[in-house]
């Protein structure tokens, strides 16, 4: 039994029931355009889905999940020219993966976690299209083709399901990322990603090669309506060396997991008050380097729902989340890299 596992692949294709709806929102040039999925989506597991309840791991560090993703096969509309942010860069994505060659001799076995079937609304869902802005209404309300895909960690166990989907229109402006709670001490928990923010790029390039000394910083704000806007915290990061070092082009905005509000309040204000409501969050970056300064923004929506009954785990969030550093993974490692994390509480 332990060798049919090592060569165990399972491919089903069939398709779900339920349809898929998605919104849009568009690039900058028009030429591009992000689905948004806005209702709740479940793959149906098949009768002949068989896995182990373990794995073997067989290196330091092993880690078994199951890794789930979804394709499209949205309109598509190739234009003319590719430029702008359009470019991808050659050195493609910086990961690495191992696999179990001597599994039949492993002496360390991991608990293989449950395998959840829901679209994950936070997976990004890009595609080209000339003149989208103008010419995708022509697709809205027509189906199309999705295959959601997922394979577990360490082993060749993989399972595919088609599903159908639709865009209805445009998504509501600014974007509704994430559904939180709010605790007896004025802090607000992430409980519910949503969505995703589309990046911007910064000078319309996939990447920034920095040659010396540059610093990053993103300000973010909080809009509580009749309470005003105030500022909740900057992240920064710095490189400190003359070496050369690479950036992403998109600007990452983190979605934070907690946000306090405690000295935003008085001995007048309720708890009750900040529920259930909509707030706007804000960001302004600024990129510096010893020949340019640049300046951009983007928005999202939070949602309060009510006051928590439970507080999420591990909300601890570190400069993976904000870095715009090409090889982010190596942060600790890379001396020459300064990042810090200030919280204000003031307008």
């Amino acid at each position: 039994m332990k060798y049919f596992y090592a060569i165990l692949f399972f491919i089903v294709l069939s398709y779900a029931e339920n349809i898929a709806e998605f919104c849009v929102t568009f690039s900058k040039d028009c030429n591009k355009y992000n689905l948004h999925l806005i209702n709740k989506i479940v793959i149906e597991p098949d009768t002949n889905w068989i896995y182990p309840d373990s794995v073997c791991c067989g290196y330091t560090n092993c880690e078994v999940r199951w890794n789930s993703s979804f394709s499209l096969q949205s309109p598509r509309r190739t234009t003319a020219v590719v430029n702008g942010d359009w470019y991808r860069s050659p050195r493609g994505y910086l990961s690495g993966f191992h696999i179990c060659h001597h599994c039949d001799s492993c002496e360390v076995k991991l608990q293989t976690p449950l395998l959840k079937t829901e679209l994950d609304p936070s997976f990004r869902q890009t595609q080209i299209f000339e003149n989208a802005c103008r010419d995708l209404n022509k697709f809205y309300g027509k189906e199309f083709l999705g295959l959601w895909e997922t394979n577990l960690s360490n082993t060749n166990i993989a399972y595919k399901k088609g599903f159908k989907a639709k865009i209805i229109g445009a998504c509501e402006m600014p974007l509704l990322l994430a559904e939180y709670c709010i605790d007896d001490d004025f802090v607000l928990h992430k409980t519910k990603i949503l969505s995703y923010l589309p990046q911007k790029h910064l000078l319309d390039s996939f990447e920034l090669e920095i040659n010396g000394k540059y610093e990053y910083e993103k300000n973010m704000s909080l809009d509580l309506d009749s309470l005003g806007m105030y500022n909740i915290m900057t992240y920064g990061e710095r490189n400190i060396c003359s070496k050369e070092h690479v950036l992403w082009g998109g600007i990452r905005l983190p979605i934070p997991n907690k946000i306090n509000l405690k000295l935003l309040t008085d001995k007048f204000t309720r708890i009750d008050s900040f529920y259930p409501r909509n707030f706007k969050v804000k960001w302004n970056i600024e990129y510096k380097t010893s020949k340019e300064n640049i300046t951009d923004f983007d928005e999202y929506t939070i949602r309060v729902n009510d006051k928590c009954s439970t507080i999420p785990k591990n909300e601890e969030e570190t400069p993976l989340d904000y870095s715009q550093h090409w090889e982010r993974e190596m942060y600790k490692q890379d001396s020459c890299q300064v990042y810090w994390i200030l919280q204000h509480q003031s307008k």
